[in-house]
């Protein structure tokens, strides 16, 4: 962890409030030409008591846009499931063609989509009185003038929370609206099939959303909307003491030696010289929850050095000699051929962990000089309590079932979240002359001209 702050224990508190929320899903023909937008959700009372569910289905997405800054619906936040690779590109182009009515704010990408992003109604007035927050002050108009947010809502992919997809997800967790099969080469046109089948889809994941975060740990710990941030708050509620964060410039050493893990092919080779010989293929079974469990790791940063200390947790910048063996144990980024990771023999220089170094010092590597050194406190087996409390209950549950599918995905989720990019990528429009739009087109089943700029 890198910054001034510490990772802090967490109460469970279960009187938190369960996230209240809209999921929508749109169906469409040959991926592209819009159909039809499905949009459930329940209403409440003053004491959490549930008073209803409504559904409705929009046939333009000019309407649904529309729709959801209305009266009607309560909620600022909107799920769809893989909603950043597919449903969340009809909702952009129509609120980017609409910019004189509709703001489009943050937007965090993931992989080739997006995790979330956020857009706004405003007014616009020529100057900001004290009264108005300073986050709610959106820009300023080419006029001059200043825009204001009245409401903000964010869409956001549950996928990033449940990678599955919806079919397994309905059958796992025993909804009542499980998901259906359909024919997609039937969407040519909307059918009473295509509506049941899109509002299945609707309430399928609501009620799978409802049961995640209610489920005891989530609930307790307070609801996030990635996997890997949700497990950090589990986590935090086994924390006997706070983790202490490490300087800017510790953090940059240690991340250097931070890959990913290897991918060569291998092949292997086998020739059965007797009957009594045979091949062994063994499988870690939950590697990293394992490693978590027994293990101990790194505590708060202690000093610098520049001789090899093997029985203290460091980070070595080291230059090594690695003998000629079959599968060498270092691995260095190769800027040579695209940055790749490589795993070399001979001599080279590179930064690695006292496990990495003492593993290879094992194989008859020899450590040949020390550059840089940081060596760091023990910090105990602190990730100990979270995987046993998870295996166990894991262990207890019926197979596939929401405790299963939950605690696996937080015994797998939570080491990563540790090597996280401090340096979040994100991403804006720029909007360019005022009043042109954009050289992006999806289709509709309304409206189905193409943009002279080409496709997007």
């Amino acid at each position: 962890m890198s910054g001034r702050r510490s990772l802090k224990p967490l109460s469970l508190d279960m009187d938190r409030e369960v996230p209240r929320f809209g999921v929508c899903d749109i169906e469409s023909y040959k991926w592209t030409q819009f159909r039809v937008c499905g949009l459930g959700w329940k209403t409440y009372d003053d004491d959490g008591k549930e008073t209803g569910r409504r559904y409705e289905n929009f046939f333009t997405m000019e309407e649904f846009c529309e729709f959801l800054f209305s009266n009607e619906f309560p909620y600022n936040t909107v799920f769809a499931h893989f909603g950043g690779v597919f449903d969340f590109s009809f909702a952009l182009k129509e609120y980017f063609e609409s910019y004189e009515k509709f703001f489009l704010g943050e937007m965090i990408p993931r992989g080739s989509g997006l995790l979330c992003f956020d857009v706004s109604t405003f007014r616009k007035v020529d100057r900001v009185n004290e009264s108005v927050k300073e986050s709610d002050v959106l820009g300023r108009d080419p006029e001059g003038w200043y825009m204001i947010r009245d409401r903000k809502i964010t869409f956001r992919d549950s996928a990033a929370m449940l990678p599955f997809g919806l079919a397994s997800l309905t059958d796992n967790f025993k909804v009542e609206h499980k998901k259906k099969d359909i024919d997609f080469d039937t969407f040519e046109k909307v059918t009473d099939e295509m509506m049941e089948y899109l509002q299945y889809d609707v309430w399928g994941l609501y009620e799978v959303l409802e049961k995640y975060f209610s489920w005891d740990l989530i609930k307790g710990s307070g609801s996030a909307f990635t996997v890997a941030s949700q497990a950090l708050r589990v986590f935090r509620t086994y924390l006997k003491k706070p983790i202490s964060s490490i300087n800017p410039i510790a953090d940059d050493f240690v991340r250097s030696s931070y890959f990913g893990g290897r991918t060569e092919v291998f092949k292997p080779f086998f020739q059965q010289c007797d009957d009594n010989l045979i091949m062994r293929s063994y499988d870690v079974n939950s590697l990293y929850p394992a490693v978590m469990r027994e293990f101990d790791y790194p505590g708060s940063f202690h000093f610098e050095t520049k001789l090899y200390i093997e029985d203290r947790p460091g980070f070595y910048d080291v230059d090594i000699e690695v003998p000629e063996m079959y599968i060498p144990p270092l691995g260095v980024r190769f800027k040579g051929i695209g940055n790749r990771l490589i795993f070399p023999t001979g001599r080279f220089r590179g930064v690695w962990s006292t496990v990495e170094l003492n593993y290879a010092r094992s194989l008859g590597c020899k450590v040949l000089k020390v550059h840089k050194g940081m060596v760091f406190r023990n910090g105990g087996f602190i990730f100990k309590d979270y995987i046993e409390n998870l295996y166990a209950r894991r262990k207890a549950a019926e197979k596939y079932s929401v405790e299963d599918v939950l605690c696996k995905l937080l015994m797998n989720s939570l080491y990563g979240r540790f090597g996280l990019n401090l340096l979040r990528e994100m991403l804006e429009f720029d909007c360019g002359q005022m009043g042109v739009i954009p050289h992006m087109e999806i289709q509709s089943a309304i409206h189905d001209s193409v943009n002279e700029g080409g496709r997007w």
